[in-house]
């Protein structure tokens, strides 16, 4: 688990490399959840009872694949605030990475969705 976190700060920690902010961590959340929510929340072609038929083309094979339910919907930001706050408590912005990842092994929800989705 701790590799996730390292991997999370390095990727989307753009501020200070011994260090994460609190916005980091949102903008890593904000990010999570809009790719799972185009990923996991799909339509799917016409028909479902049916087994699909073979595509008769690139484009036939494209409308057949399923696509986002909602293109562009995210957690709102509230939301993400609550998880943030398990980790930042209301006070601290900027933490250094060891702390952070300290704060992060607790059985958090947070933790619990990253090691779900790994």
């Amino acid at each position: 688990m701790e590799t996730i976190f390292q991997n999370m700060m390095v990727i989307f920690g753009f501020g200070n490399e011994r260090e994460f902010s609190r916005d980091e961590f949102h903008f890593f959340l904000d990010c999570l959840f809009r790719g799972l929510f185009k990923l996991l929340i799909v339509t799917l072609p016409d028909q479902v009872d049916k087994p699909p038929e073979p595509a008769t083309s690139i484009w036939e094979r494209e409308r057949l694949k399923p696509a986002p339910l909602h293109p562009g919907k995210r957690l709102a930001p509230g939301e993400i605030d609550k998880l943030v706050s398990q980790v930042f408590p209301n006070n601290i912005e900027i933490m250094e990475r060891s702390d952070f990842i300290e704060l992060m092994q607790p059985s958090k929800e947070i933790s619990e969705i990253l090691t779900y989705v790994h």
